[in-house]
């Protein structure tokens, strides 16, 4: 359960672990069968439900589909382009390349769409570093003011942003080839996790 504060209520322990994380939500798994899948421009898979959890966005994996023809298989991993009732809208064209449609099916949020409670705990808020050239001298690092600390117990909205120079700083007067590791994190509303005891 994660509550709003900075100490476990009666009754409950935080989870030392789920720290400093975003948090994930687990996506529905449920499997719904499948009545249609268009070879159309983009393609489109029809459900025999409008009472579904799928969403734009979101990837799906199709199993189980009988096809007819040649050309690229209806069973695989797609990626949600829109959703009209039982209609999903895909992000491809499946109009040619592609088997046709015969019969059956299911899809289900594929595993790049789910995860599992109390799963690997795994990520980095430090984005890739850039070389910039001598032609990309001319700019600005603005990291903004009072971003650093506010990161104590009770202070529930943080952020910070820090910039290092990788190989050496650069002045005014001098410009040279350089890395600029940028390390940050968005503002957050700072709560914790905590489990019943």
């Amino acid at each position: 359960m994660y509550f709003y504060q900075d100490t476990a209520p009666s009754g409950w322990t935080i989870q030392a672990l789920a720290k400093d994380c975003l948090l994930a939500v687990k996506a529905d798994t449920t499997t719904y069968n499948i009545v249609a899948f268009s070879n159309s421009s983009p393609g489109v898979i029809i459900l025999n439900t409008a009472t579904h959890g799928f969403a734009k966005g979101m990837k799906i994996t199709t199993l189980g589909i009988v096809m007819s023809g040649s050309g690229s298989d209806l069973n695989g991993d797609w990626t949600i382009l829109s959703v009209s009732g039982a209609s999903l809208t895909l992000s491809i064209n499946t109009s040619t390349g592609f088997k046709s449609y015969v019969s059956g099916g299911t899809t289900a949020c594929s595993t790049d769409s789910t995860y599992s409670a109390g799963g690997t705990i795994s990520g980095t808020w430090q984005q890739p570093d850039h070389a910039l050239s001598s032609a990309e001298m001319a700019h600005v690092h603005d990291a903004g003011t009072n971003l650093a600390g506010n990161s104590g117990g009770g202070v529930f909205f943080r952020a910070y942003a820090t910039i290092t120079d990788k190989t050496g700083a650069i002045s005014s007067s001098t410009a040279a080839d350089h890395n600029h590791g940028y390390t940050y994190r968005n503002y957050g509303a700072v709560g914790i996790i905590c489990a019943r005891d």
